[in-house]
């Protein structure tokens, strides 16, 4: 039982961590097309 909520939440984890790089990722592209 532990196990599987370990990998559950290191799943959970690394898909917010994708979606806060990909969040990041827009904001910045923004900002330098707004500055451009």
């Amino acid at each position: 039982m532990l196990e599987g909520a370990k990998s559950i939440g290191a799943r959970a984890a690394t898909i917010a961590l994708a979606e806060a790089a990909v969040g990041i990722g827009n904001v910045l592209s923004s900002s330098i097309h707004s500055v451009a």
